[in-house]
């Protein structure tokens, strides 16, 4: 399953990280987290969450809002994003939710035609976006230039 959050502490210079977000870091000050839920967390679902100006943490599942998913986070200083993999899942894919989000609005037509469930994942395919390893990232300073 995912913890999903935001940081005011820059990862580069986070030197120790505890075996969990929550409660471990969660409880100091400058990280903001929280569980999904394990029905949202299924594979090949898209999740997108993203923090409004009001310290509102709103989170989606395959391109559908499902509202606020905690509040509390300090807006006024420069957040980077927390996830925390724990339990049956193992790997994630970080993916361009702007393109992504055409994948289902194709799917939802087809989706509704058919009456199916708008709560069942759908799998995004064929996605020159996808990130395919998480060392392929890099973390840039925002202060270096």
């Amino acid at each position: 399953v995912l913890r999903l959050g935001f940081t005011s502490h820059n990862p580069l210079t986070i030197q120790n990280l505890p075996k969990y977000a929550c409660p471990d870091l969660t409880g100091k000050p400058g990280y903001w987290a929280k569980a999904l839920l394990e029905r949202y967390a299924e594979s090949n679902a898209l999740i997108h969450y993203y923090f409004s100006p009001n310290g509102d943490v709103h989170f989606g599942v395959n391109g559908r809002d499902k509202g606020v998913f905690f509040s509390g986070v300090d807006t006024r200083q420069p957040l980077w994003c927390l996830i925390d993999l724990y339990g049956n899942c193992t790997a994630i894919e970080l993916v361009d939710m702007r393109r992504s989000l055409n994948n289902f609005a194709r799917s939802d037509e087809t989706t509704e035609q058919d009456n199916t469930n708008q709560d069942e994942p759908t799998q995004v395919i064929d996605n020159e976006n996808i990130v395919n390893r998480l060392d392929e990232l890099t973390l840039n300073d925002p202060n270096s230039n």
